[in-house]
């Protein structure tokens, strides 16, 4: 894995944000239904960026992963956000990058 992803990982959830046209998104919490929004962060309790995409953009999603993969993060996934599908009201996709 790149060295700067070790060091700045922060900076590069911001940047992936930028690049998919998003503002970087809170934590979740009670007062936002648990959905910081979309955009990529950086979780160091998980040691994992998660960012979320809405449903209409899976290309999208596919492009976040393989920036990802190309960074030599090896283990990288795409499920809906907080596992909940668009017909039961989820909010989108969630690439999931763990260190």
């Amino acid at each position: 894995m790149s060295e700067n992803l070790v060091l700045f990982p922060e900076a590069f959830a911001q940047r992936i944000s930028k690049i998919i046209g998003y503002e970087p998104p809170t934590g979740g919490n009670k007062a936002n239904g648990w959905f910081g929004g979309y955009g990529c962060r950086w979780c160091a309790a998980s040691k994992a960026w998660f960012t979320v995409v809405p449903f209409d953009q899976p290309q999208v999603a596919e492009k976040v992963a393989q920036m990802f993969r190309d960074a030599a993060v090896s283990d990288v996934t795409i499920t809906n956000e907080g596992g909940i599908s668009q017909e039961d009201d989820g909010k989108g996709l969630q690439v999931s990058a763990y260190v």
